[in-house]
């Protein structure tokens, strides 16, 4: 079954309804993104218990992973379900009901990823000061605090873009709330400001390395945070393409294309982030405490 989408759901509802996928793939697929959300969280565990600010990242991206594996197994719970001619109004409207949920879910979390970068970026900058510092450790102090203030901001507007996108996906498909345009128009302002805000990690983080002259202990965590960055922007690349174009074209009709160009990527970064440590390339504290021991001033 390539897609659960036919002619019959647009006469009986009036609507075009999103692609589906497959349904054993799909399953698969949320049973993995659950897998890597536990390993997240245990990391985010052992963090908060060795008092390393990173953690807070980790559980940002412990419900990235957690919001795909819902989204992904419910996905699969409608591709198990065969629209056919004689099914009512509530038959078709608990299918789009819950195909659109599955896809708000999924949308949810890439906001959450977004989120977790933005915490990366940041660390990494502290990391940065720590093995290449450029200010007093009370102007840092400082800027740390204004970099918390961020932060916080930051999350509301993610979260609103969350909101903003799971009401898109609603107004969109939904035969409760229906307005294929705005809703499109939503979906098509949260992908551009998604991939708007990681173009200008991708900067901040650049710039802050050159500017610290490159220091060799960040070297590691620069280039896995830029592979994590251009994994990303495919995945945004995608969803992009997916909202700006008609249903009926490939890239939306055909689930195949979303295995590919995001299941495949974030499954990849989500091991590099693993793989690669990036809890420990980041841990600024540890490298303060290397260079500067209990009673040393920084002046």
């Amino acid at each position: 079954m390539s897609s659960n989408t036919s002619s019959v759901d647009q006469s009986v509802l009036g609507l075009t309804l999103p692609a589906g996928g497959h349904q054993v793939p799909d399953y698969i697929v949320g049973g993995i993104y659950g897998f890597f959300s536990s390993i997240v969280l245990y990391i985010a565990w052992k963090n908060f218990g060795r008092k390393k600010p990173i953690g807070s990242a980790y559980i940002n991206l412990h419900f990235f992973a957690v919001a795909r594996c819902v989204g992904y197994i419910l996905r699969g719970v409608t591709d198990g379900m065969t629209p056919t001619a004689d099914w009512n109004k509530d038959q078709w409207t608990t299918y789009v009901s819950m195909l659109t949920s599955a896809y708000s879910i999924i949308t949810a979390g890439t906001t959450l990823f977004l989120f977790f970068m933005s915490i990366v970026s940041v660390h990494f900058r502290r990391t940065c000061e720590a093995a290449s510092p450029r200010e007093s450790t009370g102007a840092e102090e400082r800027r740390q605090k204004s970099e918390g203030t961020f932060l916080w901001i930051f999350r509301i507007f993610v979260i609103a873009l969350a909101a903003v996108a799971a009401v898109g996906s609603v107004r969109e498909f939904n035969p409760y709330w229906f307005n294929y345009n705005q809703g499109k128009l939503m979906r098509e302002i949260v992908a551009v400001v998604q991939i708007a805000l990681t173009v200008c990690m991708v900067a901040y983080v650049t710039s802050t390395y050159i500017a610290h002259h490159s220091p060799g202990r960040c070297t590691r965590a620069y280039f896995v945070v830029n592979a994590i960055f251009i994994l990303m922007l495919i995945t945004q690349a995608y969803s992009i393409l997916r909202v700006v174009s008609p249903l009926t074209s490939k890239i939306n009709a055909n689930p195949n294309f979303s295995y590919f160009l995001q299941v495949i990527p974030e499954l990849l970064l989500l091991s590099l982030v693993l793989v690669s440590r990036l809890d420990w390339a980041l841990d600024y504290t540890g490298i303060q405490a290397e260079q500067y021991p209990p009673g040393w001033i920084k002046h």
